[in-house]
């Protein structure tokens, strides 16, 4: 089985703080998701503890790791592509080539503007089997021209629909 990691630092809105830990909030002014040089060394702090634990267990060290995930959904909260090339930067130091590198997005134009950030790093994008799905991809080729077509996050339902 192929296993896409979603590392973070921020990993979806579905988790309390979106998975970063609450103690940020006792930094007064600290701008999350940003280039704050306070989370960006609380961001590195944890890269350089977790990424090498996943290492041997990469595709390419015979391990199921196919891709990792550097940010989600960024599109729907900033705009700042040298960010994510930050954050990207962080994660190859470690890694290097041997994965594939990813950011998800939702479906909505300025979403995929502000969150995919080639070439480095493959756009993927969320959305629900309602939505047009060859609207959607016209609307990622405009940010992303080639490679698959991926959705990353299909929605079938929310996550307060079942039981």
């Amino acid at each position: 089985m192929a296993l896409i990691l979603r590392v973070g630092p921020y990993i979806c809105g579905e988790w309390n703080f979106g998975g970063l830990p609450p103690w940020l909030l006792g930094t007064p002014g600290i701008q999350i998701r940003t280039q704050d040089s306070r989370f960006m060394k609380a961001v590195n702090s944890w890269l350089n503890v977790l990424l090498p634990m996943i290492e041997p267990y990469l595709y390419a060290n015979d391990g199921p790791i196919i891709m990792v995930q550097v940010e989600n959904e960024y599109g729907s909260f900033g705009c700042d592509h040298d960010y994510i090339k930050a954050l990207y930067k962080m994660f190859y130091e470690i890694l290097g080539n041997k994965v594939v590198y990813f950011t998800t997005d939702g479906e909505r134009d300025f979403e995929l503007e502000c969150g995919i950030t080639p070439p480095n790093l493959f756009g993927t994008v969320d959305f629900s089997p309602e939505d047009d799905v060859d609207d959607v991809m016209r609307r990622f080729r405009k940010h992303q021209s080639r490679g698959p077509f991926v959705n990353s996050e299909l929605y079938a339902g929310w996550c307060d629909w079942c039981g």
